[in-house]
């Protein structure tokens, strides 16, 4: 079911959102990405922060609320577009 978008600015007179050229195109539906397990880690100082963190190789301050491990990479996809070829 699709949802109409409702004007931003109501009293101003602007043509549809809707184009022609998205009609029949295939709905996207990106999957939200589920951690498989995790885990809450204590450390007793900074000493013990500073060790696990070049353990795992990742960058962890004491405003780090989590982390995935292994790193994920932001963008990764960013780069993919779709073209028109015509």
């Amino acid at each position: 079911m699709i949802k109409k978008q409702l004007p931003l600015f109501p009293s101003l007179q602007v043509e549809s959102v809707e184009c022609e050229e998205w009609s029949g195109m295939p709905e996207f539906i990106q999957e939200e990405q589920k951690p498989y397990a995790k885990i809450i880690v204590r450390f007793e100082n900074d000493h013990d922060l500073k060790e696990f963190e070049a353990m795992i190789g990742q960058k962890i301050t004491r405003r780090t609320k989590s982390i995935w491990h292994p790193k994920l990479t932001r963008g990764i996809n960013s780069n993919k577009r779709y073209v028109d070829e015509s």
